[in-house]
């Protein structure tokens, strides 16, 4: 509890939720078009630039592949004559709704855990990076939601995308994911025995 209440505490600097904010607009991005079949999402924190509410942190802003990539082709070879990038959808978010929370308490129950360091670290890398994926398919779920007609809705990224951010599931679901991911990069025998090891012995 005392870990996770100072990674709280943290995103109350100004300076490091900023920093906060980078790393989720560079790395959450590129997980998220990594994963997602047919959307390329370009994610900044200028929710003002479209006019979003200014008290979301996000914007994502998303784009077909495919047109991406014709466009990108056509502008390359003519140069002189540019297409413009239309976007199918946009969305504004709050980190707190999307993913701060969730990282704060899977990194608390890493550092907490008896392993060395170098696993502690480790095991925050691929924990994020799972985490991230998750944020991704909850985020496919939004912006159907919103934009149904406009991003395709089959294909296990989107059946997934519909079971994980279903908002009549997704508290308890995404808590269960969470300790899930913690098991799997922290737990081992040997973690196992040091906690045994660590759990005060009541002699009678």
């Amino acid at each position: 509890m005392i870990l996770y209440g100072g990674f709280l505490f943290t995103n109350t600097i100004e300076p490091v939720k900023k920093l906060h904010h980078s790393i989720y607009t560079i790395l959450g991005e590129w997980v998220y078009n990594t994963w997602h079949p047919e959307i390329k999402a370009d994610i900044s924190t200028d929710v003002a630039s479209i006019g979003a509410d200014p008290n979301n942190d996000y914007i994502l802003i998303a784009y077909k592949k495919t047109e991406v990539k014709s466009v990108n082709l056509n502008n390359k070879r003519n140069p002189q004559s540019p297409k413009q990038l239309k976007p199918i959808a946009y969305m504004s978010f709050k980190a707190r709704m999307s993913h701060s929370i969730a990282t704060f308490f899977l990194l608390s129950l890493i550092f907490a855990t008896p392993n060395s360091w170098q696993r502690k670290l480790i095991g925050s890398i691929v924990a994020i990076y799972i985490l991230y994926i998750l944020v991704a398919m909850k985020l496919t779920f939004l912006m159907s939601m919103a934009d149904g007609s406009k991003t395709s809705d089959d294909g296990l990224w989107y059946f997934f995308s519909n079971f994980i951010g279903n908002n009549e599931s997704y508290q308890e679901l995404y808590y269960i994911l969470l300790l899930t991911i913690w098991l799997l990069v922290s737990i081992s025998k040997q973690t196992v025995s040091k906690i045994i090891g660590n759990m005060p012995i009541n002699k009678t």
